[in-house]
Protein backbone atom coordinates (compact mmCIF):
# COMPACT_ATOMS: atom_id res chain seq x y z
CA UNK A 1 0.00 0.00 0.00
CA UNK A 2 2.64 2.34 0.76
CA UNK A 3 4.34 1.68 -2.92
CA UNK A 4 1.66 2.15 -4.43
CA UNK A 5 0.95 5.38 -2.57
CA UNK A 6 4.37 6.70 -2.97
CA UNK A 7 4.01 5.75 -7.03
CA UNK A 8 0.87 7.76 -7.13
CA UNK A 9 2.31 10.57 -5.28
CA UNK A 10 5.36 10.82 -7.56
CA UNK A 11 3.47 10.98 -10.66
CA UNK A 12 1.18 14.44 -8.70
CA UNK A 13 -2.24 11.41 -8.79
CA UNK A 14 -2.61 12.69 -5.40
CA UNK A 15 -6.08 11.46 -5.25
CA UNK A 16 -5.40 8.01 -5.93
CA UNK A 17 -2.24 8.63 -3.61
CA UNK A 18 -4.35 9.50 -1.06
CA UNK A 19 -7.03 5.92 -1.19
CA UNK A 20 -3.63 4.14 -0.65
CA UNK A 21 -2.25 5.84 2.35
CA UNK A 22 -5.66 6.46 4.00
CA UNK A 23 -6.54 2.17 3.63
CA UNK A 24 -2.66 1.84 4.97
CA UNK A 25 -3.16 4.08 7.94
CA UNK A 26 -6.56 3.14 9.35
CA UNK A 27 -6.13 -0.82 8.62
CA UNK A 28 -2.40 -0.87 9.60
CA UNK A 29 -2.37 1.59 12.04
CA UNK A 30 0.91 -0.52 13.37
CA UNK A 31 2.70 -0.31 10.26
CA UNK A 32 6.39 0.83 10.21
CA UNK A 33 5.83 3.41 7.42
CA UNK A 34 2.63 5.17 9.49
CA UNK A 35 4.26 8.36 9.61
CA UNK A 36 5.17 8.54 6.21
CA UNK A 37 1.85 7.13 5.49
CA UNK A 38 0.16 9.35 7.67
CA UNK A 39 2.77 12.80 6.10
CA UNK A 40 2.05 11.68 2.54
CA UNK A 41 -1.72 11.45 3.15
CA UNK A 42 -1.81 15.02 4.64
CA UNK A 43 -0.05 16.42 1.95
CA UNK A 44 -1.96 14.76 -0.61
CA UNK A 45 -5.23 16.16 0.56
CA UNK A 46 -2.99 19.40 0.72
CA UNK A 47 -2.81 19.17 -2.70
CA UNK A 48 -6.25 18.42 -3.73
CA UNK A 49 -7.49 21.79 -2.17
CA UNK A 50 -9.18 19.81 0.67
CA UNK A 51 -7.21 22.21 3.28
CA UNK A 52 -9.81 20.98 6.43
CA UNK A 53 -8.61 17.47 6.03
CA UNK A 54 -4.85 18.38 5.44
CA UNK A 55 -5.24 20.05 8.68
CA UNK A 56 -6.86 17.58 10.68
CA UNK A 57 -4.15 14.82 9.66
CA UNK A 58 -1.62 17.04 10.28
CA UNK A 59 -3.03 17.51 13.76
CA UNK A 60 -3.02 13.91 14.32
CA UNK A 61 0.50 13.96 13.24
CA UNK A 62 1.64 16.34 15.77
CA UNK A 63 -0.01 14.31 18.54
CA UNK A 64 1.66 11.26 17.80
CA UNK A 65 4.12 10.55 20.78
CA UNK A 66 6.47 8.67 18.70
CA UNK A 67 6.86 10.94 15.49
CA UNK A 68 10.29 12.34 14.73
CA UNK A 69 10.93 16.15 15.69
CA UNK A 70 11.69 16.67 12.03
CA UNK A 71 8.14 15.43 11.21
CA UNK A 72 6.22 17.01 13.91
CA UNK A 73 7.54 20.16 12.31
CA UNK A 74 6.54 19.29 8.89
CA UNK A 75 2.88 18.79 10.34
CA UNK A 76 2.93 21.92 12.42
CA UNK A 77 3.71 24.42 9.20
CA UNK A 78 1.34 22.52 7.19
CA UNK A 79 -1.36 23.22 9.59
CA UNK A 80 -0.35 26.94 9.33
CA UNK A 81 -0.17 26.74 5.67
CA UNK A 82 -3.83 24.70 5.38
CA UNK A 83 -5.79 27.32 7.66
CA UNK A 84 -4.17 29.85 5.65
CA UNK A 85 -5.22 28.40 2.35
CA UNK A 86 -8.47 27.28 3.54
CA UNK A 87 -8.75 31.65 4.35
CA UNK A 88 -7.72 32.16 0.82
CA UNK A 89 -10.43 30.00 -0.80
CA UNK A 90 -12.98 31.38 1.31
CA UNK A 91 -11.91 35.01 0.09
CA UNK A 92 -12.19 33.91 -3.65
CA UNK A 93 -15.70 32.85 -2.86
CA UNK A 94 -16.64 36.24 -0.85
CA UNK A 95 -17.48 34.89 2.02
CA UNK A 96 -15.35 37.94 3.68
CA UNK A 97 -16.64 37.25 6.98
CA UNK A 98 -15.63 33.42 7.54
CA UNK A 99 -12.30 34.23 5.58
CA UNK A 100 -11.53 36.95 8.14
CA UNK A 101 -11.97 34.46 10.98
CA UNK A 102 -10.23 31.77 9.17
CA UNK A 103 -7.24 33.80 9.03
CA UNK A 104 -7.38 34.99 11.92
CA UNK A 105 -7.20 31.34 13.24
CA UNK A 106 -3.28 31.52 11.88
CA UNK A 107 -2.36 33.81 14.79
CA UNK A 108 -4.73 31.82 16.83
CA UNK A 109 -3.84 28.15 16.10
CA UNK A 110 -0.27 28.46 14.29
CA UNK A 111 0.99 31.29 15.95
CA UNK A 112 4.70 29.69 16.10
CA UNK A 113 4.42 29.84 12.23
CA UNK A 114 6.01 33.41 12.14
CA UNK A 115 6.42 33.64 8.48
CA UNK A 116 2.70 33.81 7.89
CA UNK A 117 0.96 35.15 11.19
CA UNK A 118 1.70 39.17 10.46
CA UNK A 119 0.05 38.98 6.60
CA UNK A 120 -3.04 36.65 7.78
CA UNK A 121 -3.32 39.21 10.80
CA UNK A 122 -3.61 41.56 7.64
CA UNK A 123 -5.72 39.90 5.53
CA UNK A 124 -8.05 39.09 8.09
CA UNK A 125 -8.44 42.54 8.78
CA UNK A 126 -8.75 43.43 4.91
CA UNK A 127 -11.88 40.65 4.75
CA UNK A 128 -13.41 42.59 7.85
CA UNK A 129 -13.59 45.92 6.38
CA UNK A 130 -15.02 43.99 2.85
CA UNK A 131 -17.35 42.79 4.99
CA UNK A 132 -17.61 46.77 6.82
CA UNK A 133 -16.70 45.49 10.29
CA UNK A 134 -14.98 48.25 11.50
CA UNK A 135 -14.26 47.54 14.90
CA UNK A 136 -13.33 44.06 13.84
CA UNK A 137 -10.92 45.27 11.42
CA UNK A 138 -9.08 47.73 13.91
CA UNK A 139 -8.82 44.66 16.19
CA UNK A 140 -7.36 42.97 13.71
CA UNK A 141 -4.89 45.58 12.57
CA UNK A 142 -3.86 46.40 16.04
CA UNK A 143 -3.39 42.80 17.09
CA UNK A 144 -0.74 43.01 14.15
CA UNK A 145 0.68 46.61 15.23
CA UNK A 146 1.19 45.33 18.80
CA UNK A 147 2.40 41.83 18.89
CA UNK A 148 4.72 42.24 15.47
CA UNK A 149 6.48 45.76 15.93
CA UNK A 150 8.95 44.28 13.26
CA UNK A 151 6.54 43.39 10.34
CA UNK A 152 6.62 44.97 6.87
CA UNK A 153 2.85 45.33 7.74
CA UNK A 154 3.00 47.49 10.51
CA UNK A 155 3.02 50.57 9.24
CA UNK A 156 0.08 49.94 6.62
CA UNK A 157 -1.98 48.70 9.43
CA UNK A 158 -1.39 51.11 11.26
CA UNK A 159 -2.58 53.55 8.25
CA UNK A 160 -5.64 51.07 7.66
CA UNK A 161 -6.42 51.51 11.52
CA UNK A 162 -7.07 55.51 10.64
CA UNK A 163 -9.10 54.53 7.66
CA UNK A 164 -11.51 52.09 9.47
CA UNK A 165 -11.48 55.12 12.05
CA UNK A 166 -12.71 57.48 9.33
CA UNK A 167 -15.45 55.22 7.61
CA UNK A 168 -17.16 54.98 11.68
CA UNK A 169 -16.85 58.89 11.72
CA UNK A 170 -14.90 58.63 14.81
CA UNK A 171 -12.54 61.63 13.95
CA UNK A 172 -10.68 61.36 17.67
CA UNK A 173 -10.23 57.84 16.63
CA UNK A 174 -8.24 59.10 13.21
CA UNK A 175 -6.21 61.32 15.01
CA UNK A 176 -5.20 58.69 17.85
CA UNK A 177 -4.26 56.46 14.99
CA UNK A 178 -2.31 59.35 13.03
CA UNK A 179 -0.28 59.72 16.32
CA UNK A 180 0.81 56.62 17.11
CA UNK A 181 2.14 56.75 13.20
Amino acid sequence: LASAGALYYSHRQYDLARRYYKTMVTKFPESQQRTIGLLSLMNSYFFLGKFNDAEFVARKIVDLPDIPPDQAEVARKRIGESIYKNAEKMEQEEKYLEAAQEFFRVYTDASYYKEIVDLALLNSARNYELNKEWKQAINMYDTLVVNYEQSQYRLIALGKIAEAYKQMEDFNGVCASFERI
